[in-house]
């Protein structure tokens, strides 16, 4: 960067540091869009038109599911991040502002293309017999809900600048909170696992549930 800073100063043109900014926030910017133009406009658009006339499933559900476009969003947000990283000072206003940002869209947008690959998951195995009978429904809720308190509890530690340990050394009484708050949804992950498992229950079984008046299949 300094090397472009001085090609340009050998033209006759006063680089100051405002100037000089204002140049890598401009750099990084158009980085940014002709990245997203080529993921979105070129890439995506041509695997969805393949997935749209294509027999496999798979591709479907994957585009119907939009993995491939948080994906997309997920690079995009490290490559700003690693240009803040080269292009800026280190330690600077600018880079300590810019960075994080960056790694917020990086830690959102890594999450939910997580959710979406475990929606992908879900709808393809639910399209098998023996699959059909598990509880996946259940297990990827809670596995989306510790994802989500995961990456929640690295966003704050990024936000205030702490460790994530010394976060999750005083989720203690957060715990209990989250136990009685999340009780219900627990329970019924639980049941559905040990139903599952022992074979105690199957689709087309006969269920009598007078409190909640169910009798029925």
């Amino acid at each position: 960067m300094q090397e472009l800073i001085s090609q340009i100063a050998a033209l006759g043109i006063e680089i100051t540091p405002t100037r000089s900014l204002m140049i890598i926030f401009g750099i990084i910017l158009f980085t940014a869009v002709v990245v997203h133009l080529i993921l979105h406009k070129v890439v995506l658009r041509a695997f969805e038109k393949r997935a749209l006339a294509s027999s496999h499933l798979w591709l479907q559900i994957i585009t119907q599911n939009k993995l491939f476009h948080r994906l997309a969003f997920t690079l995009q947000g490290i490559i700003v991040n690693v240009q803040a990283v080269l292009w800026l000072q280190k330690g600077s206003e600018a880079a300590e502002i810019l960075t994080t940002v960056a790694q917020l869209w990086v830690m959102i947008y890594a999450m939910l293309s997580f959710f979406s690959l475990l929606d992908v998951i879900l709808k393809l195995a639910q399209k098998f017999p023996a699959a059909s009978q598990l509880p996946l429904k259940g297990i990827f809720q809670g596995i989306k809900l510790v994802t989500a308190i995961i990456i929640g509890i690295l966003i704050i530690s990024l936000l205030i600048g702490q460790s994530p340990a010394i976060l999750i050394s005083g989720l203690g009484a957060m715990a209990a909170v989250l136990m009685l708050v999340f009780k219900d949804p627990i329970l019924g992950l639980v049941a559905g696992i040990q139903l599952s498992a022992n074979d105690m229950l199957k689709l087309g079984d006969w269920l009598e549930m007078p409190k909640y008046g169910a009798d029925g299949r």
